[in-house]
């Protein structure tokens, strides 16, 4: 009985895809001998696989062949071909390939991180095209950079140890400032004790002036008072020369000064009355 032409299409792609016969009949559900008329009906054309054309099935079936020997997938495949596409482009040859690679392995040293190797390649590429200049140009630019850094971190050290020097000079100037105000401070502290002092004289000389004036008056008023008393005395020693020429004696003036003032007394006025 002949198979459906859903049937037919399934053993055409297993085919195309590199399965074997035996993975096709398991797969499928179809004996050899209908494997054998599917994949003959393709290879003639009067078995067609849309998008596929004749001409290439049996190419495709060899590198799905090739693709499940190597254990690819067929993502990895398609890088695969990608990658054979650049190397066309940039005239390198399959068959330079393992040479290439055989170079690569011969002058790498052990341990050799060709992943990071072939990233920093790639952003060496990408940064000459960038801009605009060559490996070796860059290099140059990269030399002069680094002596232009060079001379930089020079300047930056002269100007560190130059701030470093004004740091310095400016903490001594600071102390010496506060020796300076404190200093001052001292000072103008004994001024205020000297002014307090000199305050405190000036009100003692104020004082002792007070007092000096005070005595000078007293004294004043006490030879005022001399001269009276003075005067007095004078009067008094001449009337008692006069009262002496009398001839009385001390004792008959002390009897006649009793006398008067019992007279004045019993008169009511002044002893100095009866002196008249």
């Amino acid at each position: 009985m002949p198979h459906s032409y859903e049937k037919r299409l399934e053993v055409s792609l297993l085919y195309v895809f590199g399965y074997t016969y035996k993975e096709i009949e398991d797969e499928a559900d179809v004996s050899h001998g209908s494997i054998n008329d599917i994949v003959g009906d393709l290879k003639s054309g009067d078995l067609k696989i849309l998008g596929i054309p004749m001409e290439e099935v049996v190419t495709l079936r060899q590198v799905s062949v090739e693709i499940n020997k190597k254990g690819l997938q067929p993502a990895q495949a398609l890088l695969g071909g990608v990658f054979f596409k650049r190397c066309l482009e940039l005239g390198i040859e399959p068959a330079s390939l393992d040479l290439l690679g055989d170079l690569v392995k011969k002058f790498a040293p052990g341990g050799f991180p060709a992943q990071d190797f072939f990233k920093v390649a790639f952003r060496l590429h990408t940064l000459e095209q960038s801009e605009g200049t060559s490996y070796t140009e860059l290099g140059h630019k990269l030399d002069d950079y680094q002596a232009t850094r060079g001379g930089l971190q020079k300047e930056i050290s002269s100007l560190q140890e130059l701030k470093a020097q004004f740091i310095a000079e400016e903490t001594t100037l600071e102390t010496d400032k506060v020796t300076k105000q404190l200093a001052t401070n001292q000072a103008q502290a004994k001024l205020e004790t000297l002014t307090s002092e000199i305050e405190t004289a000036k009100g003692k000389v104020a004082k002792e002036q007070a007092i000096q004036m005070h005595l000078k008056a007293e004294r004043q008023d006490l030879a005022v008072k001399n001269q009276e008393l003075a005067a007095q005395l004078g009067a008094k020693q001449a009337a008692l020369a006069i009262i002496n020429k009398t001839g009385f004696s001390e004792i008959h003036l002390f009897q006649l000064r009793n006398c008067i003032l019992e007279l004045a007394a019993d008169k009511g006025t002044s002893p100095e009355v009866f002196a008249d």
